[in-house]
């Protein structure tokens, strides 16, 4: 039986940031491996246009490859749940690997709101909560434990990773991309080879403005 660490996220590009929290889990013995799980949004519900699943997935697979104990995984475009609720594709993602324990792999600002996500105290009971520090986040520990009861709220606190994290936008990034700046030290050469070849992120910038009037 092995525990899998569940990380989703748009990936939109994928960077060393995350590359850095899926070993700060593995380090922290929390979990044997990670699955990165780009996040399927359908296209007409999306507040702004993100870059297609199969080239989320193919630059979050560069970011991690060669990397012992993490990998990715389509599942949540093989669902495609719209309302997708956290609880229903972990029960999902459960189904396919029956003899792992599952997590779920959240940052400082996810563990803050959870209690406003669909059946969250059921989501605390059924599976441990690994969160990745933010910056600036104050998790409020007497609400969390109001809302999750002091077991849960206790169990939360002991899934929070006591490492620090590395900052860096994916937003950006693609504005780093529209302006031709560069892109050392935030992201993997990888991912870059894709962007380059593949031609990601020229626009973006005057897109979104235009989406924005």
């Amino acid at each position: 039986m092995g525990r899998i660490g569940y990380f989703g996220g748009t990936f939109d590009p994928p960077h060393l940031g995350h590359l850095a929290i899926g070993r700060a889990v593995l380090a922290s013995g929390l979990a044997d491996q990670v699955a990165y799980a780009p996040a399927y949004v359908p296209p007409h519900k999306q507040e702004r246009k993100l870059s297609p699943f199969a080239d989320r997935l193919a630059m979050t697979e560069a970011l991690i490859r060669g990397e012992p104990g993490l990998w990715c995984c389509d599942l949540e475009n093989r669902l495609r749940l719209f309302p997708s609720y956290t609880i229903e594709v972990l029960a999902a993602f459960r189904r396919e690997h029956p003899a792992d324990e599952v997590a779920l792999v959240i940052g400082g600002d996810s563990l803050v709101q959870l209690p406003t996500w669909h059946r969250a105290r059921e989501l605390v009971a059924e599976y441990r909560v690994i969160t990745f520090p933010r910056r600036e986040w104050r998790p409020d520990w007497r609400e969390l434990a109001r809302f999750f009861g002091e077991e849960g709220a206790g169990r939360l606190r002991q899934g929070v990773l006591a490492v620090p994290f590395q900052e860096i936008s994916s937003t950006s990034i693609r504005k780093k991309v529209e302006k031709g700046e560069k892109l050392d030290h935030i992201i993997s050469e990888g991912v870059k080879t894709y962007l380059e070849k593949h031609g990601l992120y020229r626009g973006t910038e005057a897109e979104e403005r235009k989406n924005q009037r």
